[in-house]
């Protein structure tokens, strides 16, 4: 299932988030046989070198604060190199970062949030085996309020956890998705917490409480 029309160059994506429990609630979409799409197979298609990322801009939806929460992305990719690549992001990179799922640099994905919207303090998980290119891999992150734990599975591996226990800052940083990747991201839930399901972007949708 598409998601999203193409918007513009850059793909700034509608802030009101989808919301699937509504019918015919679907308000845009990709047409993935268009000529020059950037959806293959249904994922969205980045190419570091064009700059492109999906995002939306922050809202009560997208915020966190110190409750459950889970990321969770289908991930392939084109090319590999040794830098940095946001899968998501709330974050400025400056005083009002949330959380992250990236690819860090030794190509190991990585789970990161901060409680005060800077690197001080921060806490950070991350996967002990390097991806590869022209593979699948289904990536799970989520932080656990009750138990203090910030978790990790890929391809339904047993999770490894760390111990965090002072929560995640809520800021005003849009939610990016995409930023230096070469690859497609596939779409699949992106969880916060429970109960109420919206989706904001292609592979990604939240679960929040009502």
């Amino acid at each position: 299932m598409n998601f999203f029309n193409k918007i513009s160059s850059h793909h700034q994506m509608l802030a009101r988030p989808w919301n699937p429990l509504i019918p015919g609630d679907l308000y845009a979409w990709y047409d993935a046989s268009a000529t020059n799409s950037s959806l293959q197979d249904g994922a969205a298609q980045f190419t570091a070198a064009c700059k492109h990322y999906l995002s939306v801009a922050s809202n009560a939806s997208l915020q966190t604060g110190n409750i459950d929460f889970e990321i969770g992305c289908w991930v392939y990719l084109d090319s590999n190199p040794a830098t940095d690549r946001t899968l998501l992001t709330k974050s400025d990179g400056s005083t009002s970062q949330e959380y992250a799922l990236y690819l860090a640099a030794n190509r190991q994905p990585s789970f990161y949030v901060t409680p005060n919207g800077t690197s001080s303090g921060y806490g950070q998980i991350q996967w002990n085996i390097a991806l590869s290119t022209a593979t699948w891999y289904f990536i799970r992150a989520w932080h656990d309020a009750t138990a203090n734990k910030l978790r990790m599975s890929v391809n339904g591996a047993a999770t490894q956890e760390v111990s965090y226990s002072t929560g995640v800052f809520v800021g005003a940083s849009s939610l990016k998705m995409g930023t230096g990747l070469d690859g497609r991201i596939l779409p699949k839930p992106f969880h916060l917490q429970q109960k109420r399901l919206l989706s904001i972007m292609p592979g990604l949708a939240v679960l929040m409480p009502i």
